[in-house]
Parts: structure tokens; sequence; C-alpha cells
């Protein structure tokens, strides 16, 4: 809730969330784009109140107004987040643009995902105690406040990663056909889900399938990579071909210009030509993410390792008398126990390594599309630690080094209130956010460009600002920059309100407006936009 409080605005992705809500069941009257629909209009006062209500669930496009067969059908074959982000918005109330249905939400989708974690650390062997303080600094990390704060589908992604993977560990250790054939069909059912939220799913998909299948064979598990083998590969081509993702990264210059395939050209066009210089990018962004997303600094990571070393080696000494007897006598592991695990993680990272090398080529190097290599990074991280600490600490040290990591752990925790490194907050737009709001009821003339140019996001982005900061009683005008003269625009004879993206330069603009006889005075800027009030002398 602190962190809730202290969000200022909604990067464009948020407000996207809101439209797709808005038009989720199809039975309203909104489209999921204010910029595409009808509603929308270049050289004409609209009222804001039309454009806002693409931000606003409306009664008739309640799941709840829809027979319950046909809502659950819906959540599972569309976006399901957006399916659950409806049903809560219509539980709070959908009269205002706001956070709290979306964070109640991730809030429940976090502690789910901390269940599910403690039950695969559970088959893990992971001691309780090592559980305890990894779930504690999961939770309190910059990276997962950051999602759970973040009006996105990226909380219950990690949640389907969490519980695909207990499923699959299920399957690694399962004997029984019957049982591993069943588990096999939920984990498919698990990543349909996750596809349906995130085309990252894909990737994740392939990557822990080979690696899967590659134990597997590596153990001489004849008949279950056979079986896994199969039903991976015709799920598989189904997945590639059924998606049409296969001819985007075979042509992608021929989905560049189109809207809905032109982030997965993009993509395709990086993956087609690697380099080890985007490996050792991306290995150099990750461990800024652990370091300021995770740990909060490295001091702390290396003030833990020496202390819990020093400290061991303290208690060994104290031990050396207690165990003079057995100096000799070999220690066989207890591979039984450990070793499945052991092997289980070896497939983690290796689904790891592939994952990141996909981030590295296709040059996507941001916090919320490595959510699911974080989580598998972390998972691996606890489970060596826990290996650690059993294969090496006398027991006598065991209760010592966990308060040692406890402390650091607190101190991890304590660091983003310090930082304030937690992303899409935007605390520095308050400025201009309590400027605006003293004159959010003025008509606006929004000076952006048509839709048809390349900078497809930029574009919309300032005019979801707009929306979303200016009053529903306020008019908006929007200006094609594309084509702009002054004597084509109806500027407003009284005090009005002049929007822009940061990106855009509209110099010409002010310098007409000051030349027919206003001040224009700038309310200042957010992470997107810059405001100004005009008043005519």
């Amino acid at each position: 809730m602190y962190w809730a409080n202290a969000k200022q605005n909604y990067f464009i992705d948020e407000l996207y969330s809101m439209g797709y809500v808005s038009s989720y069941t199809g039975n309203g009257d909104t489209a999921k784009y204010i910029t595409t629909s009808d509603d929308f209009k270049f050289n004409e006062w609209v009222e804001n109140s039309n454009y806002k209500k693409y931000l606003l669930l409306s009664d008739e496009e309640s799941l709840f107004r829809m027979p319950f067969y046909k809502a659950i059908g819906k959540i599972l074959t569309g976006r399901n987040y957006f399916g659950l982000l409806n049903i809560a918005e219509s539980i709070y109330g959908y009269d205002h643009v706001s956070q709290v249905p979306a964070l109640v939400l991730n809030v429940i989708l976090l502690i789910l995902t901390e269940i599910l974690l403690i039950v695969l650390m559970n088959r893990l062997n992971i001691a309780k105690e090592i559980q305890f303080l990894s779930i504690a600094m999961f939770g309190f990390s910059s990276f997962v406040i950051t999602h759970v704060e973040y009006i996105r589908f990226y909380m219950l992604v990690m949640m389907y990663f969490v519980l695909s993977l207990i499923l699959l560990h299920n399957m690694w250790i399962e004997t029984g056909m019957r049982k591993f054939i069943f588990e096999e069909i939920c984990f498919l059912l698990i990543i349909y889900l996750m596809y349906k939220n995130s085309e990252f799913a894909i990737i994740y998909f392939g990557a822990i399938s080979i690696c899967f299948f590659a134990g597997l064979i590596f153990l001489k598990q004849k008949i279950k990579s056979i079986v896994y083998g199969v039903s991976i590969a015709i799920s598989g081509i189904i997945a590639v071909i059924g998606t049409g993702k296969l001819d985007i990264l075979l042509h992608p210059n021929d989905y560049i210009s189109e809207s809905e395939s032109k982030v997965s050209a993009s993509i395709a066009l990086q993956l087609h030509s690697p380099s080890l210089d985007d490996i050792k990018d991306c290995l150099k962004w990750i461990t800024e993410l652990f370091r300021d997303g995770y740990f909060g600094s490295w001091i702390i990571v290396f003030a833990c390792v020496i202390a819990v070393t020093v400290y061991i080696i303290l208690k060994s000494k104290k031990e050396v008398k207690g165990i003079s007897e057995t100096i000799g006598k070999p220690v066989k592991p207890d591979w039984n126990k450990f070793g499945m695990n052991a092997y289980f993680i070896c497939i983690l990272l290796g689904a790891t390594t592939i994952f990141t090398a996909f981030v590295a080529w296709s040059g996507l190097e941001k916090w919320r599309y490595y959510c699911l290599g974080f989580s598998m990074i972390v998972i691996s991280l606890w489970y060596l630690v826990d290996r650690l600490i059993k294969k090496t600490a006398p027991e006598n040290s065991v209760k010592g080094v966990y308060r040692i990591i406890a402390v650091c752990v607190l101190i991890s925790a304590i660091i983003p209130f310090k930082a304030r490194n937690i992303e899409y907050l935007y605390e520095n737009d308050a400025s201009m956010i309590n400027e605006v709001n003293k004159y959010n009821t003025l008509d606006t003339v929004l000076v952006t460009r048509a839709y048809g140019d390349s900078s497809l996001n930029t574009k919309r982005h300032e005019t979801y600002d707009c929306v979303n900061l200016m009053s529903s009683e306020s008019n908006i005008y929007a200006v094609n920059l594309n084509d702009y003269s002054y004597d084509s625009v109806d500027f407003p004879e009284k005090d009005f309100v002049l929007w822009r993206s940061t990106k855009r330069d509209i110099s010409a603009v002010i310098n007409d407006l000051t030349e027919h006889g206003y001040v224009v005075e700038s309310l200042g800027r957010d992470h997107c936009s810059e405001a100004y009030i005009c008043r005519k002398e």
C-alpha cells in the first residue's frame, strides 16, 4: 500500500490494460484503443468523457452481465488477466480511473505465487528457513514490487510459471506413466494460459522443453523421453504454425509495417543478426537488474558471503575435537535424496541460458520482459544456497548462518525505500500533475501526429496521458502536426491547456500562439508529456 500511494501516473501499457478491460466482452460500445476508435477525431472538439470511457468499465462490459459458462469461456480463451481485472473492477466500481482493483488483484496473485514457490521448494527439499528467507526477499524486492504495482499481466505469468515448474518437477521424479501423461497435459494447459497473456511463454516453453527432454535422454528414461518428446513436438508445431510466428520469423520485413505484428517482426529482425556482443551486454544488464532489483547492492551480497564464511570457519574450529574420530572415513553423498533435484536445477539453468540468449539477441532488456528469466535464476540461486549450507556448514553453525542471511535480507528489503528504484511509479510526475489539476476542466488542444506513422506507441502515449489527467468536463481538440497550420486550428479565445509529447517539437505552434496574443506558460513535464496554460492577453 505504501508503494501504491507513491505511484503518481501510469505507463502507456497500464492505460492500455484499462482499455482492454473496458472492451473485454465486446458487449459495450468501446474499442481497445482510443486512437483507433470512431470517437477519436482530428480538428474537432470532442468531450473528454467520450475518450475517458475507454479507460472505464461500463456496466455492459462487466463479466457479471454474462452467463457464468460464457464468462468462464471468455476468460480461458482470451487474455485471462484482463478477465480477472474486469471482475476486480466490477466489484470495486468503475466510475473513475483507479489502480486499486489491479493492485488488489496483483497482491492476490503475488500471495498465490509465493505459496506455489513454497510448494516447489518443498519438493526440492530446501530447508524451511531458506524457504521463508527466499520468499521474504522475493516479495520485498524492487523487481517484484514493480510488477505488483504495474497494471499488467506479469504477476499472473509468474504465477503460471511457478505452477508449471511444480508440474515439471512432478513429471521429472514420476515413475508411473499414467500420472506422467496427466501432469504433462496439465503442464501444456498452463503454458497455453500463460501464452494467452504473454507471447514470451512460447520462448520459455521451447527452452524448458528442450532441456527437460535432454535431461530424460541423459538419464536414459526412454519411455518418458519418447512420450514427452512426441507430445512436445506436436504442441510446438501447433504453437508455431497456429500463432503465425514462424512466417514472421522467416519473413519479418513483410510484417514490419503491420501494427499488430510490428513488435514480433522487429524482434525477428534482431534475431537474424545475433552477436556475442549482444550476450555480453545482456549479461551486464542482468547483473545490474539483480543489483538494483533484487539484492539492492552488491555490497550486501559480499558482506553476507564474508560474514557467513568467517562464521562457519570459527564454528568449525570448535567442532574439531568432536569430529576427530571421523577423520579418514569417507562421507558418501546421498544422491538418492538430492540427485534428481540437482539435475532438475541443471535443467532450469539450461532453460535460463536459452531464454537469456533470446532476450539478448532480440534486444528486449527490460525488467518486465525478463520476469521468467529472473524467476528461474532466483529459484536456482536459493537451491544452491541451501545445498552449500547443508554441505559445508557444521551443525552448530546452521542457525547462525540463517540469522546472518536474515539480516542481509532485511537490509535488502529496506533499500528500495531509500533508492526509490521501483519502476513505473513516476513520482517525479507529481509536480506537473498538481499544476495540471488546477486547470484540468479547461478545454485542451492536443498536438500529436497522425496515427499511420511509424512512432506508434509515442503518438498514443501523449493522447492517453492527456485523456487520463484532464477532467471529463474538458473538451479535447486533437491537432495533426503533420499538416498543422494556425488558421486550420480552432484555438479557443479563452484560457486553454496546450498538450504535447516531450518527443514532439511544437515550437512552431507556440510561436504562432505568441504572435496572436497568447501568453504560453509551461505547467511542467511528466514522463511523456508537457502541458502549457495559454491565456489571451
